[in-house]
């Protein structure tokens, strides 16, 4: 697989590698505020979102950013070819776009990304009219520190790559600091993921993958949206008319891998438009229609393979005066968890000037509660696009970390038990040095060291890549030679007198006993032992169990009894 680096204009590297090492946080609202065009605003700030008419300078109906900073508060925002400062003033160091293709399908052809608190990249597509590829990719670099704070564009329009269809997806790194910007070339099955690193530098590879993307009749590109679920593990696309696939995805090394795909009947008038996971990822959302025919709100069950027949229908857009059904748009999941849907009629009101929502995408079928007529915008007319956001929430993949247990002490001769228990099925553990213990391979061995022994614990996860899935942990057992109480590690508990019960020789009051099963659960506790574990009523199953004693003068001390029946 091919590395493509960008080489950054000069001055900018330093900056974007001091300011990139910065860690950002989870908790963040950088799309608090959405722009639908023709200056109509959405602040997600207040339930429901509050809508804002003449709230900028925007003259557009797609290809729609804008951008928050972490608290919400309106920093920027874009549309065919301007950007505009949150003064509503055009912004310093912006060159006009007049090629920006702003009739980009449903807003996937601008993003905007932060960096840090101060810093931000804008990522747009543009027309190249020498070119038979239909878009090339752009970005520009903004540094909010400038400008008495209003911002300043420090590096504009630098070329990426071209020849790319308009669907545009961002995932953020499993290091929880760069991201993955995620496109596709037009006709043929090759994506292009661009990962904007945290050391300042941009790099992309190419991989061939999935089903080839087709030109749509009358245009010179594949249109649609590219969506990505909340967790970034699964990525949708439009491939075709009427054909939805879904990847898999892996945050770390950003490669794809075929999962599932729907295909409705191929006909020009029916185009898979919109797409939105829910957020659970259980379900996908698809706008269908053109237009001719009824348009139609799909939901899917995401399982792997052929899911076309898990399809269920939302709602069908009405049939109007002039003979011409509701064109929908862009699906766009809220920061409030809830899917926002565009649909446009020129003949029918509601249509025009009210935005659909889908109030509870979790659940299955019309439980869904989509409301197609919902936020009233009137007397503006919305166009067809939303802005095109990634989760910004989604931070560090998360590792399982390596656990190997209290320390413990136990008597010359006795045998205790390391680590905690694990329920998973994809966790790989090595404990060294190797002497003493029973299975040096597996969760929770059991040491018999002759000597004390610090034990090393190396857990690897393989779910997820290893720079993030390997962990380290030590527990030192501690033998001792003089120990004046003696536990007998066996019980028969059947009544015959000998070892029906957990004995500990030479037993001071105040010993406080406790044991556990296999799994770590506990089955007996005692402040003041008795020597009387297990008492006539309970029911013990024969098997491994695992103690701990503390006595009032020697300490605690840890090993395994066997329970034998």
């Amino acid at each position: 697989m091919d590395i493509h680096r960008l080489k950054m204009p000069k001055g900018l590297f330093a900056i974007l590698l001091f300011t990139l090492t910065i860690q950002m946080g989870v908790a963040q609202s950088y799309d608090n505020v959405w722009f639908l065009g023709e200056s109509l605003l959405l602040d997600f700030s207040t339930a429901p979102p509050k809508v804002s008419f003449d709230a900028g300078a925007l003259n557009g109906d797609e290809g729609i950013a804008s951008m928050c900073d972490k608290d919400g508060n309106l920093l920027f925002y874009c549309d065919g070819g301007e950007l505009f400062d949150k003064n509503n003033k055009p912004f310093k160091g912006w060159v006009l776009q007049n090629k920006w293709f702003i009739s980009s399908v449903i807003t996937d052809g601008v993003t905007a990304l932060p960096i840090n608190d101060s810093l931000f990249f804008l990522f747009h597509l543009t027309l190249d009219v020498q070119s038979s590829s239909p878009l090339d990719l752009y970005y520009s670099v903004i540094n909010m520190n400038r400008n008495f704070g209003n911002g300043e564009v420090i590096s504009s329009n630098q070329l990426i790559v071209d020849g790319l269809a308009e669907q545009l997806t961002v995932v953020r790194h499993a290091d929880g600091k760069s991201w993955w910007l995620i496109g596709h070339e037009n006709q043929n099955n090759k994506f292009i993921k661009i990962l904007i690193g945290k050391d300042g530098a941009i790099n992309w590879n190419y991989q061939n993958v999935g089903y080839v993307h087709k030109y749509f009749p009358q245009t010179s590109s594949t249109f649609g949206e590219m969506t990505a679920t909340l967790d970034g593990k699964f990525i949708a696309t439009v491939v075709d008319v009427g054909m939805v696939e879904i990847l898999r995805f892996d945050r770390c090394t950003g490669l794809l891998e075929p999962f599932a795909f729907l295909q409705r009947p191929y006909q020009v008038s029916n185009l898979l438009y919109g797409l939105s996971f829910s957020p659970n990822g259980r379900f996908l959302y698809a706008s269908e229609g053109y237009g001719l025919s009824p348009d139609t709100l799909f939901q899917f069950e995401v399982i792997q393979g052929n899911i076309t027949q898990t399809q269920y229908v939302i709602w069908k857009t009405p049939f109007d005066s002039i003979s011409q059904y509701e064109s929908f748009g862009q699906l766009e999941l809220g920061p409030n968890n809830k899917i926002y849907v565009v649909h446009y009629d020129q003949d029918n009101h509601d249509a025009q000037t009210k935005l659909g929502v889908i109030h509870n995408p979790n659940e299955k079928g019309l439980a869904c509660n989509f409301v197609p007529y919902d936020i009233d915008l009137f007397p503006v007319e919305k166009g067809l696009g939303l802005p095109n956001f990634p989760n910004f929430r989604l931070g560090k993949l998360m590792k399982q970390e390596a656990n190997a247990g209290p320390g413990k002490a136990i008597c010359d001769g006795e045998s205790t038990q390391l680590g905690t228990p694990d329920t998973t099925t994809h966790m790989i553990y090595s404990w060294s040095p190797p002497t003493g213990l029973d299975f040096p391979n597996s969760a929770q061995p059991t040491a018999s060291p002759t000597q004390t022994t610090t034990y090393y614990l190396t857990a690897i996860d393989t779910t997820i890549c290893p720079e993030y899935g390997t962990s380290h942990d030590s527990v030192t057992v501690t033998v001792k030679s003089d120990c004046y109480i003696q536990v007998v590690p066996v019980v028969t508990p059947d009544g015959d007198g000998l070892n029906d019960h957990f004995e500990i020789k030479n037993l001071r009051p105040g010993t406080e006993v406790q044991i556990t099963d296999y799994l770590g659960r506990r089955v007996y506790h005692s402040a003041n032992y008795q020597n009387d574990w297990p008492n006539g009523s309970l029911i013990l199953s024969q098997g491994v169990y695992f103690y701990w004693v503390e006595d009032p003068q020697e300490g605690a001390m840890a090993g395994r009894l066997v329970v034998v029946r």
